[in-house]
This record gives structure tokens, C-alpha cells and sequence, in this order.
């Protein structure tokens, strides 16, 4: 990792977290190595039934039915479900908490359900029947502060739920009221915001984030403003854990970090400077 040359405040911050992604790199490698020893069992059991199954027609209507049932459930557990929640119980408790201390931010596991309600009344984000706020950042930078969180809406559909909205919401409390004309053309802001906007648009390997669709909706309110993006995927979720793939992810997540920072830092100039506008909205 590189970590304390993004910034020197996260110097040491790679021995600190050595242990617990050694252990996440351990636990998954081993559920994986779990999956590979019983997928060979079972689909010889599964071979062996089907065999069965010829010369007694019986064993087709009822073993076989339950042979797919365990083969279906084992893989369930195995990849879709247990490997996820340990890889993500692993990065929310030991992983992103420490870069987001070192550098005077809070992360929660927990979104902040209550900004995502804001967007959803500005018009900058989608309401539906199951929405589910989770992953948030907040910090405050020469009397700015900021507030990101990760949102997904889904549809109440009978048979495969509807993906509505998935990306997340950003939220800066200003002192003065500020358009987002007359912010967005302040040079600092407008290279912040920049930097912001390509950490999505451009992707990246090490972090789940599907960079060929990326919106960008804005949103200025008194004493407030709210960005939302729109993308798919999870900036605190590793897409993998293999080889520097996790390592990569968390250089990933403390460029991101920096970049709220960076916004909120020239958020601060700009009011200093005595930005004044009628507050716009543009989408």
C-alpha cells in the first residue's frame, strides 16, 4: 500500500491494519477453499443419484429434487452469502474506520437515511418500496461540514425486484447561501468537484463500481448542498481480495475521502471570498 504518500496523516496507518487484512484475506481464501473440497462431493453425489435414477424411476421424483436443494443451498452459503457478509462485516468494523480516524472523518456502517430523505424531497434522487441507506462518511473542514452516504432502491416487484436508484448522496452545510452556478465556476471547487466526479466516471479496479454510467445530479438549498451520483456498485466494498486487489481498494477509499475534503476545503474559499448568487437548482 501506498497510503501515506496519498497524504501523511495515514503514515503508519498500513501496520495498524495489516492484522485485520490478513485475517480478511484468510477468512475468504478459506471459505473459498471449503467451496472447492464439498463442490466435488456433491456433484458426485448428484451424479451418482442421476445414475440411480435410471434404474429406479423413484429416486428421480424424490432424491433428486433434495440432491439440487443441497447443492443450491450449499453454494448459497458458501459464495453468495457468507463470503459477502464476512468480507463487508470485515471492512465496516476493522478496515475503512482507522483511514477515515487518521484523517479526522467519521465512517458508520449505517448511512445517513436522513440525507437521502432530503435528496428524495430536492428531486435529485428516487424514492421506492425498499430503500437501504448504508456506508457513511461525514467530517467538517474550516467550518464546513460534509456528509456522504450510500443508498439502494428497489421496487416491490412480485418476481425480480426493479433496481431503482443505486450511487449515493452528498451533502455540504454552507454558512452563506451559495448557487450552484457561482460555486461550481470558483476554480478550487470547480477542480475538487472534478477530481470527485472522475474518482466514478473513470472507475477503478480495486473497488465495486460500475463506471459506465454515472449521473450527477445538484441540488442548492438554504444553507445547503446536496449532490447526488448515481452509479452502480459499493466505494467500501473491495471487488477483490486477490493479490493487491485489497490493498489497491483501501488506497481507493482514502483517495475518496480526500476528495470529500478537498470539496469541502474549497467550499470554505469560496464563502471567504465572498461568493454571492441567487440559489439556483440545476440537474
Amino acid at each position: 500500500m501506498l497510503l501515506d504518500r496519498i497524504d501523511q496523516r495515514l503514515a503508519g496507518i498500513e501496520t495498524q491494519l495489516k492484522p485485520a487484512l490478513d485475517e480478511l484475506q484468510s477468512s475468504t481464501t478459506g471459505l473459498d477453499a471449503l467451496k472447492r473440497k464439498y463442490q466435488y462431493h456433491i456433484w458426485a453425489c448428484f451424479v451418482l443419484v442421476g445414475t440411480l435414477s435410471l434404474f429406479f424411476p423413484i429416486i428421480a421424483v424424490i432424491i433428486l429434487p433434495a440432491v439440487l436443494c443441497i447443492i443450491f443451498v450449499v453454494y448459497a452459503l458458501l459464495y453468495i452469502g457468507v463470503k459477502p457478509f464476512v468480507s463487508k462485516v470485515m471492512t465496516n468494523v476493522h478496515l475503512v474506520p482507522p483511514i477515515a480516524q487518521a484523517l479526522n472523518m467519521v465512517y458508520q456502517a449505517k448511512g445517513e437515511s436522513d440525507i437521502y430523505e432530503q435528496a428524495i424531497q430536492a428531486g435529485i434522487a428516487s424514492t421506492g418500496s425498499h430503500i437501504k441507506v448504508n456506508d457513511s462518511v461525514s467530517g467538517v473542514r474550516n467550518g464546513v461540514r460534509f456528509y456522504f452516504t450510500q443508498a439502494r432502491v428497489e421496487s416491490s416487484a412480485i418476481s425480480l425486484p426493479e433496481l431503482i436508484f443505486s450511487g449515493g448522496v452528498l451533502k455540504f452545510i454552507l454558512h452563506d447561501d451559495l448557487s450552484t452556478d457561482a460555486l461550481f465556476q470558483t476554480p478550487h471547487f470547480k477542480d475538487a468537484f472534478k477530481q470527485f466526479e472522475m474518482f466514478f466516471s473513470h472507475g477503478s479496479a480495486a473497488s465495486k463500481i460500475n463506471a459506465q454510467r454515472v449521473i450527477v445530479r445538484k441540488h442548492t438549498q438554504a444553507q445547503a448542498l446536496l449532490i447526488s451520483l448515481e452509479y452502480i456498485g459499493d466505494v467500501f466494498t473491495p471487488l477483490t481480495l486477490e493479490g493487491q486487489g485489497a490493498n489497491k481498494w483501501l488506497e481507493d477509499v482514502a483517495s475518496f475521502m480526500l476528495c470529500l475534503e478537498n470539496m469541502a476545503n474549497s467550499i470554505s474559499q469560496a464563502q471567504q471570498s465572498g461568493v454571492e448568487l441567487e440559489i439556483t437548482v440545476t440537474e
